[in-house]
């Protein structure tokens, strides 16, 4: 016989796996669109802004195609394919059912070099929103299961994407410091005095950016097959105290349900037969920043040429941590717990370089 397009010769089957592909599949369509304007403020500064916009569709999902019907807690056969894969086996289908928007406000100043200074400053305004994060979610971020809560409702799932971030600030520049012969201080300092105290230059990056978004998860208690599951949102959660063994803060609303709703919880379980009712990414996640810097001069050593390069490089300069995300599965004993960062300890390398 023929079951849903699989060929079955027995309506019992042991539980295994399989991978399909909707029939239908389509190529992804990504609209891309901007709108930009730049503006002269002197000689060696200009100011641009423009808006920034993507559109996708058909963009391939997972999708769990064994995903029961209805609850059921015994004597079920009401999974799709249970005559293929029985009743708890999976079926994975790869689809072109997701869609994604960006939408942004970007911003640059940009300086060119003059005086010795040359800068650029980047801001972002932004907000992407998709009903999918993709086949293998997006890494470090707290986000939803690639694979829908309720295979059958994927329009529940659409909400900010794993990485969306509302604010972002990135800026690099490059300075020719005053001091030496032929500048501004130290005109008359003698070669040894300019060797060691002239002609130094340094530069620097810097990065800074809110949250990734955390969608608040839940152990499964649907009784539906689901592969994942989100927790029930009963009130805004109200952070206060806010930590890296608190990140959700330590007002009562912060402390999941154990059950039912207690009239204070913001969060708790999904109940048993039933989806959880919170949303996509409805929580943040610790912002990011970091500042590298290079200090670097070239030493003149010889009248005919030969050149000594000595840079100093200090990434993560001033040691900021910047946290990963918390533990966002209510009922876990570390929920709202931080354990590690995002940021990379302080690094100071040190190099040089002989021309000859």
């Amino acid at each position: 016989m023929v079951q849903n397009g699989f060929a079955s010769t027995s309506s019992s089957v042991s539980n295994t796996q399989y991978y399909a592909w909707a029939t239908n599949l389509r190529p992804s369509f990504i609209q891309q669109f901007s709108l930009t304007t730049e503006y002269e403020l002197n000689n060696a500064t200009s100011v641009q802004a423009g808006y920034i916009g993507e559109t996708g569709q058909h963009l391939i999902v997972p999708i769990d195609g064994n995903q029961w019907t209805a609850p059921c807690t015994e004597n079920c056969t009401n999974a799709p394919f249970y005559n293929l894969v029985g009743q708890t086996g999976a079926v994975d289908i790869t689809a072109s059912t997701g869609m994604s928007n960006y939408n942004a406000l970007q911003a640059i100043v940009r300086h060119r070099q003059a005086n010795g200074l040359e800068y650029t400053v980047n801001y972002t305004y932004s907000k992407s929103l998709t009903n999918n994060p993709g086949f293998y979610g997006v890494p470090g971020v707290n986000g939803p299961s690639p694979y829908w809560q309720n295979a059958y409702d994927p329009a529940a799932d659409y909400g900010p994407s794993g990485f969306d971030i509302r604010q972002n600030v990135t800026a690099t520049g490059y300075y020719e410091l005053p001091f030496g012969q032929s500048r501004k201080f130290g005109a008359n300092w003698n070669n040894l005095t300019n060797e060691t105290l002239g002609g130094w230059k340094i530069a620097g990056t810097g990065t800074l950016y809110t949250g990734f978004p955390i969608t608040i998860a839940s152990p499964n208690n649907a009784n539906t097959n689901a592969f994942a599951a989100r927790a029930n949102r009963y009130l805004p959660l109200q952070v206060t105290d806010r930590g890296v063994r608190n990140w959700f803060g330590t007002n009562p609303s912060a402390v999941p349900c154990s059950g039912a709703f207690n009239g204070v919880c913001a969060y708790g379980a999904e109940l048993p037969n039933t989806y959880g009712t919170a949303g996509v990414g409805t929580e943040r996640g610790p912002g990011y920043r970091e500042m590298n810097l290079s200090l670097f001069k070239t030493f003149a050593l010889t009248e005919n040429g030969q050149n000594l390069d000595f840079r100093a490089d200090f990434f993560n300069a001033f040691n900021l941590a910047s946290y990963a995300d918390p533990a966002n599965t209510v009922g876990s004993t570390n929920f709202g717990q931080i354990t590690s960062t995002r940021s990379p300890q302080r690094q100071i390398q040190l190099s040089a370089r002989y021309h000859f």
